[in-house]
Parts: C-alpha cells; sequence; structure tokens
C-alpha cells in the first residue's frame, strides 16, 4: 500500500483539474477506504455493534465523498436521494454499485419543492427502518437543505447518522486531503464517534515450504515493507540448531515454573539465542525505529516459535493479536456479538494437577454467582463424549468455551490436543464437529495449549481457528494455580460487561500483571488468536 503522504504531494503536483481528479478517484480513494473500512470494522468490534445493512445518501456533483462511504462502510443496500439534475451521476452510482454487489434504490426528489422532499425522505426512512436491519443515514454530499432534512428525520426516527470531513480541510471540492479524513458516526443518543486513518500496523511472518525461508513483511503507517528472509533451505545445522533453542527455551522456562526459579533475565537471555538465528538484518533495523505493532499475521508453520516474546527486545508491548496469514476481518460475523452468552465451562483431565479439582470448584462457584450469564458446566469424560457435546449444541451455537485441564502437543494430529478424563484426546482431526456452529471464543486453560510444531502444520489453535472459531486463547509454558484463577476470573466479569474479547483479554493481562508484576511468567503466557 502506497504511503498517503507521497500520494498527497503527487496529487497536489498536478496541475490539471480533470487528470488530479482521476488521480484521487483512481489511486487515493481506495487507500483510504481500505485504511478507514479496518477503522470501521474495529470499532464494530469493541462497541458489539452489527454492521450496517444499509446506507442512506444524497447525491451531488461530485461522487467521490459518496464511492468512499460507501467503500468504508461496504453495505447491502444503498436508498439514494436525488433530484433529476443530478440524473446521471444517479446512473453512474448504480453502476458502481451493480459492480459492487450492492442492490441500489434511488428515490427521486423534486428540485424545488423541499415540503414534499421532507414527506418523501420522511415515508421512506419511516418504511426502510422496519424492514432492514441496521441504517445508516448519510448528510455529507447534495444540497444542504437535502442533508438537513435526513440528518433531522434521521434522528427523529433514532436512525444513525454519518458525515465524511477532512481534519486538513479539502484541496478542492470532492477531495479530501489524503490521510486526513474522518468519518464520524452519531447514534441517537448523542454519542458522536470519529473514525480516522489511524493504520492497524502488522507483521507478517510467511513461510516458504519448498524453499525453507521465512519470509518478513510489514504493513506500517500505511505503507508496505519487505524486510528480508531467513532461509534454511541449505543448513541442516542451522535449523537442527533453531529447534534445539526453541525446545531449550520451553524446557528451562516450564522447569523455571515448575522450581518457582523463574527470572525475566532468563526469558530475555533464552529468547535471544532463538532471535539470533531468525531475525534478518532488516527486520531488525525496522523494529529498531517502529515499535507500534498491533497484530503478528503468522503461518501455521511458524507458531511454535514465541514471537510475542521474541519482540519484547525491541520495546513490543503485549497484547500482541495473532492472526492466520490472511485477513479474517472481512468473515468475522460481528452480529453474533449481540446474542444472548451462552457459555460452557468444559473441566478435561485434571490428573497431576495439583489444586485441580479446588480450582474447578472456585470457578464453578464463581461462575454460578453471575446471574446474568448462561453458563453450562460439562465434565470431559471422553473425547468421545466431548465431541458429543459439541453436537448438541449445533443448533444454538456457545458464545464462549473455557476449557481446564491437561492440553498435548504430540507429532501428529491424533496426539494434539484437549486430553479428557479417561486419557483420550479431542484431537485436531476431531474439530471438524466445530464447523456447523463455531462458538465465537474458545479460552483453554491448559499447559501449553497454543504451542505447535516447528515447520509443521500441527497446532490445535490453527485448527479450531480453521473451522470457524473467531478467537482463540491458549498459553505457551506451564500453568500455575493462582495466576490461572485471576485470569479467568477477571475474562468473565470483563464479558459480563460486554466488553469484547481481546479487550478482556487485556483486562486479564493487567489483572496478572497487577497481582504478581509486570515481570511474571504469567503475563507472558498467554496467547491470543484471531481478533
Amino acid at each position: 500500500m502506497q504511503n498517503l503522504k507521497t500520494l498527497a504531494y503527487e496529487l497536489i503536483a498536478i496541475k490539471d483539474k480533470k487528470q488530479r481528479f482521476s488521480f484521487y478517484r483512481d489511486t487515493i480513494l481506495p487507500v483510504v477506504a481500505k485504511c478507514l473500512h479496518e477503522q470501521y470494522l474495529h470499532y464494530l468490534k469493541i462497541n458489539n455493534l452489527n454492521p450496517y445493512y444499509t446506507l442512506v445518501t444524497t447525491l451531488s456533483h461530485n461522487l467521490n465523498i459518496t464511492v468512499l462511504l460507501v467503500q468504508t462502510i461496504k453495505p447491502q443496500c444503498c436508498v439514494v436521494f436525488y433530484t433529476p439534475d443530478k440524473q446521471k451521476n444517479m446512473d453512474l452510482f448504480s453502476e458502481f454499485c451493480k459492480t459492487c454487489t450492492i442492490e441500489c434504490l434511488p428515490v427521486k426528489l423534486d428540485e424545488i419543492n423541499n415540503t414534499a422532499n421532507s414527506k418523501t425522505i420522511k415515508n421512506v426512512l419511516t418504511t426502510y427502518s422496519k424492514q432492514h436491519k441496521s441504517i445508516l443515514c448519510d448528510i455529507t454530499g447534495g444540497k444542504k437543505i437535502l442533508s438537513f432534512q435526513i440528518g433531522i428525520i434521521a434522528h427523529s426516527l433514532k436512525l444513525d447518522i454519518t458525515y465524511i470531513d477532512s481534519q486538513k480541510g479539502f484541496i478542492e471540492w470532492g477531495i479530501p486531503y489524503p490521510g486526513h479524513e474522518v468519518l464520524y458516526i452519531q447514534k441517537p443518543d448523542n454519542v458522536i464517534t470519529s473514525l480516522q486513518i489511524n493504520p492497524i500496523n502488522k507483521l507478517r511472518i510467511r513461510f516458504d515450504k519448498n524453499n525453507n525461508t521465512i519470509i518478513y513483511e510489514a504493513d506500517y503507517d500505511n505503507r508496505f515493507y519487505r524486510l528480508g528472509t531467513k532461509s534454511f533451505k541449505n543448513s541442516e545445522s542451522e535449523t537442527n540448531k533453531l529447534i534445539q533453542y526453541i525446545n531449550k527455551f520451553f524446557i528451562e522456562i516450564d522447569a523455571s515454573i515448575l522450581h518457582n526459579t523463574f527470572t525475566f533475565d532468563m526469558l530475555k537471555n533464552l529468547s535471544l539465542s532463538i532471535q539470533s538465528l531468525l531475525f534478518s538484518k532488516e527486520l531488525k533495523k525496522f523494529l529498531n525505529k517502529n515499535k507500534t505493532i498491533n497484530q503478528l499475521v503468522v503461518d501455521e508453520e511458524l507458531c511454535a516459535i514465541p514471537w510475542e516474546i521474541l519482540l519484547l527486545h525491541y520495546n513490543i508491548p503485549l497484547p500482541l493479536v495473532r492472526i492466520p496469514n490472511r485477513d479474517l476481518n472481512e468473515n468475522i460475523d460481528v452480529s453474533l456479538h449481540n446474542v444472548e452468552k451462552r457459555i460452557a465451562l468444559i473441566s478435561g483431565s485434571g490428573h497431576g494437577i495439583p489444586g485441580f479439582d479446588s480450582f474447578m470448584q472456585n470457578i464453578k462457584h464463581f461462575c454460578l454467582k453471575q446471574t446474568s450469564l448462561n453458563i453450562n458446566t460439562f465434565e470431559a469424560k471422553s473425547s468421545f463424549a466431548m465431541k458429543s457435546f459439541f453436537a448438541q449444541n449445533t443448533s444454538t451455537p456457545l458464545t464462549l468455551v473455557i476449557y481446564y485441564g491437561h492440553a498435548q502437543c504430540g507429532t501428529t494430529p491424533e496426539t494434539t490436543g484437549l486430553v479428557c478424563q479417561d486419557g483420550s484426546i479431542f484431537s485436531i482431526n476431531d474439530c471438524d464437529i466445530l464447523a456447523d456452529a463455531p462458538p465465537q471464543c474458545m479460552l483453554v486453560n491448559a499447559c501449553q495449549s497454543a504451542r505447535g510444531n516447528l515447520f509443521s502444520d500441527i497446532s490445535f489453535a490453527h485448527a479450531v481457528l480453521k473451522e470457524g472459531v473467531g478467537t482463540f486463547i491458549g498459553t505457551h509454558f506451564f500453568l500455575q494455580y493462582e495466576p490461572s484463577k485471576v485470569f479467568l476470573q477477571c475474562f468473565l466479569k470483563s464479558i459480563m460487561q460486554n466488553k469484547t474479547y481481546l479487550q478482556s483479554f487485556k483486562d486479564s493481562l493487567g489483572a496478572l500483571q497487577q497481582t504478581f508484576g509486570n515481570h511474571d511468567i504469567s503475563t507472558y503466557n498467554y496467547v491470543y488468536y484471531g481478533d
């Protein structure tokens, strides 16, 4: 993605007005729309809102702003008020909607009779507010009197209102200064939200199987960066050394947890040896300058690497969101956030876990006191019983699944998954049972539940994400009794407050830091996938 500052300079340098208009429409507008759309999706998630089904707008002589709004919101339907003098633009806009597979519903108004127009607008908005799921009314374009009428009527009908502006003004009408566009959304309770082009910065880490090479890239401040590669194709010794360092890292950290000898310096020193084999020169140089990373887009073959901990050397703060190496935003069904929360608390094998029964009793007791939550408890006596449990919940999908017990990361799909009370494993191969009604979130409070196998596609976290689970929360290391309890209780309290899974995760990490200290191992243990 090109840098908007550079594009702005190029735009201003164009002298011909027609060429300048075309350059904005064809080159800049798609970049701006992509950035605003990401912010719009984030706005929906953090507020647990449904996406808007219908956009109501009015046309002016310049279609740029209307097209920008449509590409930002991506509605299913557009209701368009226009006057006869805008017929040509109406035809162009109808064609644009057709290419975007958006239903276009034109409503012709009178050029002079504002009283008649007001009645028409009110009738149309009243009708569609009853027929359509959710409506957003745009008051940016068109004649001021029409925008004013739409705004007044929309407010009286308790519909949401939107307006696009520019923090740095307009180069000319229809061409806002690139990178400074702002989308305002006003709710009926008068709360106004402004969505600006604050990019979601992503570090992308891909694995080229054919060449046994790790590829580093980044989307940062609306620019795309190639950050070098690390090849293991012709160096079996380096591959073995990397595997050895990763195994040593996990073995020694797990041992320090068991023997209560963990120190933050140990974590840093062990992870530094892994980093020295993994990071390219370009990546190191980039990370020394750029600290605001929001997401790690990581291939499954590389999920065994503790990336979040390696990045601590560059003062990149937690939490970092891991997502599979594709953009999930388009596929997330945000409407699920508003349904009743159905939570399943599943207990698996507790063999050898100190205080397992006491922990489960405490959590069950805590859950029963939360009368606002619909919580079911289930004992996973066998993998078959666990599959049956998920099968019984296909008609009314579970919102959140919390598992506590043992997890196992083996070398095959059959030996990787959640250990049930009889010792059988709800494995990667069993995860297809989730596909018909995937839970929104799975929190697997089990030792090493987020681990994978280096350079292979064996990962329980990725297995459930592939079946449609929106968010997976697991762990790198062994778990401890008290931190587990603090994390789970804080997470559930945040869910009760209708917070998102990501915000609940952040709250839980904050609770761990407050209770056990900023550098306690518990604050580096949990891994977040998928939001």
